[in-house]
């Protein structure tokens, strides 16, 4: 595994899609589905949809999709709000030589993750970028 990139969310329903959606687009555009994870931490989402509303709909609709159901796309819960405890346990479960902290409503360009590795190469660290 190359790549995990934890994304923490609460109440991120429909911007969690398409964050998910542009993080896809960018790293499988130089990595294969095998070689990246995208694991969202739902904590403690109440914005359910349907007739179960205790799943989140910030989590619904990724359920359904192609990504999870091969395992690119994992789904933990986190009954306690707040990014740190969110981002935190997505790290222990990720498997990647390089680890992304994503907010739920981002929008990735072609080309982004690729550069932010290069600066980690280059720079022998971590990366904060400007978005």
């Amino acid at each position: 595994m190359i790549v995990s990139v934890v994304i923490s969310a609460r109440n991120e329903f429909p911007s969690v899609i398409h964050t998910v959606h542009s993080v896809i687009n960018d790293l499988e555009s130089f990595l294969g589905m095998g070689d990246f994870e995208i694991i969202i931490v739902d904590n403690a989402s109440d914005d359910g949809h349907g007739a179960d509303r205790s799943a989140g709909g910030t989590v619904d609709f990724i359920r359904t999709g192609l990504a999870y159901a091969t395992g690119v796309v994992k789904i933990l819960h986190d009954p306690i709000v707040g990014n740190v405890s969110a981002r935190n346990k997505g790290a222990t479960l990720a498997r990647g030589e390089y680890l992304f902290f994503s907010d739920a409503h981002m929008s990735y360009r072609a080309g982004s993750f690729q550069r932010m590795m290069k600066t980690i190469h280059e720079c022998g660290g971590i990366v904060h970028p400007a978005i």
